[in-house]
């Protein structure tokens, strides 16, 4: 099912996901590349709490260049079968990666739980679509959990709905344009309002002279 979901949506989101990669890289001072582990780098600072494994190797979202471990309940991490691994902050993300990847196999998929942080196998996981709670690089959010218990009490809190890795993937896709749409307004405006912040400091240091 997600073999065909790719073949039917690799040709529309290549170029778009390859511009977003780039952007968001460029914006990090990163280079990511197909076949790459995007797994480098020190542990991430910052955020509180014992920080995984999977962190430790991987402390930034390979294309938002988002903290990993600040976002580790929603983290992901795919395994391809060239034997590279990706790190993201997210399954928006992860939707990037495997459209730039799409050569490759992927071989596992992790994520993290949202309720405990830890990492999971994202194909056997109780996923939630929707709710109140906002959500990671998407406007559509999608929760990963252990067990089912803990995404019905979560459905009770927040609301959205119980769905599984197919249907979240679908999802994914199907938001990709919109979701990425608003990185790239979001990185055009930063772009904007940093000449203006450069001109302001310096005419204060040319005034303090």
């Amino acid at each position: 099912m997600l073999k065909t979901c790719l073949n039917r949506l690799i040709p529309t989101l290549l170029a778009m996901a390859l511009m977003v990669a780039v952007a968001q890289a460029a914006e990090q001072g990163q280079k990511p590349g197909a076949g790459c582990s995007g797994c480098c780098g020190a542990a991430a600072p910052g955020a509180k709490g014992a920080i995984a494994q999977d962190v430790r190797k991987c402390p930034e979202c390979h294309y938002c260049g988002m903290n990993r471990h600040s976002f580790a309940y929603s983290r992901m991490l795919v395994r391809y079968n060239d034997g590279s691994a990706v790190g993201t902050c997210s399954l928006n993300c992860t939707a990037i990666d495997l459209v730039v990847n799409f050569k490759n196999t992927p071989v596992s998929f992790q994520v993290g739980d949202y309720q405990t942080k830890k990492i999971i196998d994202a194909q056997k996981a109780v996923w939630v679509i929707g709710g109140k709670k906002q959500g990671v690089m998407t406007d559509r959010p999608k929760w990963a959990f252990a067990d089912i218990k803990a995404a019905q009490v979560f459905i009770k809190e927040n609301g959205g709905k119980v769905s599984n890795f197919e249907e979240v993937m679908r999802i994914a896709f199907e938001d990709l344009y919109l979701d990425t749409k608003k990185t790239r307004d979001r990185i055009a405006r930063q772009q904007q309002r940093k000449p203006l912040e450069d001109n302001r400091l310096s005419f204060h240091a040319t005034a303090s002279k």
